[in-house]
């Protein structure tokens, strides 16, 4: 459902931004209306998840964003689910994000050649520009790769494959076997990914076979994972789709009881936008307008300059070389 003139059969858009959100607005309505003003039309489209719980589709459409979040870009009601954090509930919203943004429902000729996904916490740290030359850079690569990072040292059970590892798992994930789902296949990966277009719909393709599994799937010590965050990352691993181990969207490690990633303020800004290749957005930030502000004015103050997007594109093929 992009806001622009319908892209040609001959270029897709570059990306699908894939919204997880209570309410169909964005509490950082500034940055992001700034950001996506500053695509170029037919470029992008925006899908939003929202709570039903909170009457989400109902909306006074006012504000610098209300041309991108609305009602118009809301997932149809009956769609909707109930969102719990670390759960599998959250796989289920993103799952349908990317069936409505792939089907005819979506009114595209093609598909975007990525999808990525965002919470009401995430926000630019490139222009749009940039963030889509960069993207374009990694489509023409060979082969394309999905953003995934691949970071967490595996445990040396793990990377054994012990007697003890596979267990294990079988406790975490009784139902993995029964799919073809081994334990050595397991890998640890933040959720806020983006997929290359052909990677999202064999995930897609394949969702009911593995949901029950991923909806009963426990936790250990050993086997530390959450769905959310070993859902996208073990399945392309299973599937032996490639990955550039890294992220599009910046962050950094939070506190461990929580499994909250570190919360950026506006002293941090300055030092998000000097973050290499790829990190086009970051997480997390305090929705506030304070920060709305802030982030808006270092957009803009970006805005315009001269060898960002060639300068992104340069950055991406050096880094998938």
């Amino acid at each position: 459902m992009s806001m622009a003139k319908p892209p040609s059969p001959a270029e897709p858009p570059v990306l699908a931004y894939l919204f997880t959100l209570r309410r169909a607005r964005h509490p950082m309505p500034k940055v992001w209306a700034s950001y996506f003003d500053g695509c170029d039309p037919g470029s992008f489209r925006i899908h939003i998840h929202v709570d039903p719980s909170f009457n989400a589709t109902e909306l006074d459409e006012k504000g610098p964003a209300a041309k991108y979040f609305n009602r118009r870009n809301t997932l149809p009601r009956e769609q909707l689910a109930k969102v719990r954090r670390f759960g599998h509930e959250l796989v289920r919203a993103r799952m349908k994000l990317l069936r409505y943004a792939t089907d005819g429902k979506a009114k595209s000729h093609l598909p975007p050649l990525f999808f990525s996904f965002f919470s009401e916490a995430c926000a630019p740290i490139s222009t749009c520009k940039a963030a889509h030359a960069l993207l374009r850079t990694a489509a023409a690569a060979t082969p394309p790769r999905s953003f995934i990072e691949d970071k967490r040292p595996m445990t040396a059970d793990q990377r054994n494959d012990t007697p003890q590892w596979r267990a294990e798992f079988v406790k975490v994930c009784p139902g993995c076997a029964s799919v073809g789902l081994p334990a050595k296949d397991f890998r640890f990966s933040p959720g806020w990914v983006t997929l290359w277009w052909e990677h999202a719909k064999a995930l897609l393709d394949t969702e009911s076979k593995y949901d029950s599994v991923f909806a009963s799937w426990g936790w250990s010590k050993l086997v530390n994972g959450i769905p959310d965050e070993t859902y996208w990352s073990t399945l392309l691993l299973h599937k032996g789709l490639p990955i550039t181990g890294t992220l599009t969207t910046y962050m950094e490690p939070g506190d461990p009881k929580t499994g909250h990633s570190k919360t950026f303020n506006e002293q941090n800004i300055p030092m998000l936008w000097e973050q290499p290749a790829p990190a086009l957005f970051a997480r997390k930030f305090l929705p506030t307008p304070r920060m709305d502000t802030a982030l808006t004015a270092r957009l803009k103050e970006a805005t315009g300059k001269a060898g960002g997007a060639p300068k992104a594109a340069r950055a991406i093929r050096r880094s998938l070389l």
